[in-house]
């Protein structure tokens, strides 16, 4: 684990840990994080391109759990009072049904699923009341996906929620997912062009949607005045389904 801390001036109950902070929807929430005063603390396998925006920064592959375990750790001494995590770190290989390894399975599973479980258990006394834990879930929790590892693990991030929200909701930690679905990035560029557009074709907005649409749903949820909702799911797909 490495770090790089900037001078940025925390404000009281407005730190924001995010995960995936380097991806493109988790690059579109810290820049509008900074920009509405939040101080971001970021955390992923690979270096942001915009380093100015984290007040710190946690270089950890969310695979290795002894790793993100530490970083969570250290994060509880350096920041005693936070107001939200945000989990958006995700792995989505597209690997076939009958082609798919176990060791696949796990390694995706660690990635999108159980280092939210395990960085939450550690954090949750750390944020303060009425504070917020946003999961980063998929559209592919509701309609499937051609990686069963994917679909299958943003679903368990919805049954996380859901338990959580009931567990936190004594300490009024609001507690809520954002279901994005194809959303313009590195990730949905690995899919192929084909899907993509069969994808646009039931999309009655008729095209994918962009980071910065997903962002604004998260700014939302960590919102003060938006204070009794809690065990939902947004969904930020088009249209491509409803529920």
């Amino acid at each position: 684990t490495s770090r790089r801390r900037s001078t940025i001036e925390p404000q009281d109950n407005k730190t924001v840990i995010l995960t995936g902070a380097a991806g493109g929807i988790g690059s579109a929430i810290a820049v509008d994080l900074c920009a509405s005063g939040y101080r971001v603390i970021g955390i992923d396998k690979r270096r942001p391109r915009q380093t100015s925006l984290f007040a710190d920064f946690l270089m950890v592959d969310m695979e290795d759990e002894p790793a993100t375990e530490r970083a969570a750790k250290s994060l509880v001494l350096d920041n005693p009072r936070l107001w939200a995590f945000v989990h958006c770190a995700g792995m989505y290989p597209i690997v076939g049904f009958r082609q798919y390894p176990s060791a696949l399975w796990d390694r995706v599973h660690s990635v999108n699923l159980k280092s939210a479980f395990r960085m939450i258990q550690i954090l949750h006394l750390s944020i303060v009341p009425c504070g917020r834990i946003i999961l980063v879930s998929s559209g592919a929790a509701h309609l499937g996906s051609r990686d069963i590892g994917y679909s299958t693990s943003k679903s368990g991030l919805i049954g996380l929620m859901r338990t959580l929200s009931a567990y936190l909701g004594r300490r009024r930690i609001l507690v809520n997912a954002i279901c994005p679905g194809v959303i313009k990035s590195a990730m949905s560029a690995n899919m192929n062009p084909t899907v993509v557009n069969q994808y646009i074709a039931r999309i009655p907005l008729r095209r994918v949607g962009l980071p910065r649409e997903v962002s604004v749903c998260v700014l939302f949820l960590l919102d003060e005045r938006n204070s009794y909702m809690t065990g939902a799911t947004l969904d930020v797909n088009g249209g491509l389904y409803s529920r």
